[in-house]
């Protein structure tokens, strides 16, 4: 009996010792496997990027937006990944996925006048004027430019009220 309970206090020294050797080890090699993970993906991320921007400038839309998503969903902290897919579900005639995209950019960086613009395009032709208003108004303290300003005067036109608009034309 004693020689039980004493190997099994001499298997949990061992474990034990085992434990404070290799747990630190472990602990520096686990971020090493995290990082490389982590670069990994943004390799790859970088990679479905280029092919959608370029399958995006040549016209191929549904090329574009297949390689687009891949490479949002391989590093979602690119903006400019979420934009070119916003862009190239607006070409392929996916205003409401561009919506969704162009928000997301927008919660997160509500100063982002690109996304916004491109978000009043979409509003702009779906002749959503107040949503078109709402979204750019907040924008010119970040930014003054035609783009902008002919979008709200075309909206103000649109929403009749002819003096805003004059105002925005003016610009």
């Amino acid at each position: 009996m004693k020689s039980n309970t004493h190997r099994i206090q001499s298997m949990a020294l061992a474990l034990l010792a085992l434990t404070l050797w290799v747990g630190p080890l472990w602990a520096q090699a686990k971020p090493a496997a995290t990082q490389a993970a982590t670069q990994a993906a943004a390799k790859k991320g970088r990679e479905f990027f280029q092919s959608g921007k370029t399958a995006m400038l040549t016209g191929d839309y549904a090329t574009a937006v297949t390689a687009l998503e891949k490479a949002v969903a391989a590093d979602k902290t690119k903006t400019s990944y979420r934009l070119y897919l916003a862009r190239s579900y607006r070409y392929a005639n996916k205003a409401p996925k561009a919506e969704a995209q162009l928000k997301a950019i927008l919660k997160a960086s509500p100063d982002h006048v690109e996304a916004g613009q491109l978000l009043g395009d979409i509003y702009a032709k779906a002749e959503d004027w107040k949503n078109l208003v709402a979204v750019l108004e907040p924008l010119l303290k970040y930014r003054h430019d035609y783009t902008t300003y002919h979008l709200l005067a075309e909206a103000k036109y649109n929403l009749d009220d002819p003096i805003a608009a004059r105002s925005y034309y003016q610009e």
